[in-house]
């Protein structure tokens, strides 16, 4: 317990070294992701693809970011079949301190259109990496869910099937903040 304690409050304190302060105001990200996960209604059906989102809000304080964004979501799935969501959200996020590279958290939730009509959440956590205090780089992992309705036709067999589920992702992203 004393090691883990010791190597939380180094890291704290690297963080703060080369203080590149987070200003108050706007604040603007671009991220691009890559998206893997389960439907989560045949769960032998796996998935994968790729997500680019903006956010945009206000910073503030050295640690409180809100903000409203939207993102492209592109699914394939292992069945050969394509989709697409636009969830639409608002984002929360935490940076533990204002130094030259620092840990966040981060929260979105919304609602998603298109292809999966949903409730959307995605909780983050990650490293800022500041260049100055206009621009930053940010790596995150992000577990990501979508609920949607589906409707098939099964043409052989002249059926519709119909019902719930939910994606469930795991995002690996890289963004740029201004």
């Amino acid at each position: 317990m004393k090691k883990l304690l010791f190597f939380v409050a180094c890291f704290v304190a690297c963080c703060s070294v080369n203080a590149q302060a987070i200003e108050r105001g706007y604040r603007g990200f671009v991220n691009v992701s890559y998206v893997g996960g389960n439907d989560g209604v045949y769960v032998d059906w796996n998935h994968n693809g790729f997500a680019i989102n903006t956010v945009h809000g206000y910073q503030f304080n050295d640690n409180v970011f809100f903000g409203f964004g939207v993102q492209y979501n592109y699914h394939t799935f292992e069945h050969f079949e394509r989709g697409y969501s636009l969830p639409l959200f608002a984002d929360v996020r935490f940076d533990f301190s204002s130094g030259k590279v620092t840990p966040f958290i981060e929260a979105k939730v919304g609602y998603s259109v298109a292809d999966y009509d949903g409730f959307y959440a995605s909780p983050a956590f990650g490293i800022r990496m500041a260049t100055n205090s206009k621009l930053a780089f940010n790596l995150s992992l992000a577990y990501s869910a979508q609920r949607f309705e589906y409707r098939k036709y099964y043409s052989a067999l002249r059926y519709w099937n119909t019902g719930k589920g939910c994606l469930h992702d795991l995002n690996i992203t890289f963004g740029v903040e201004f």
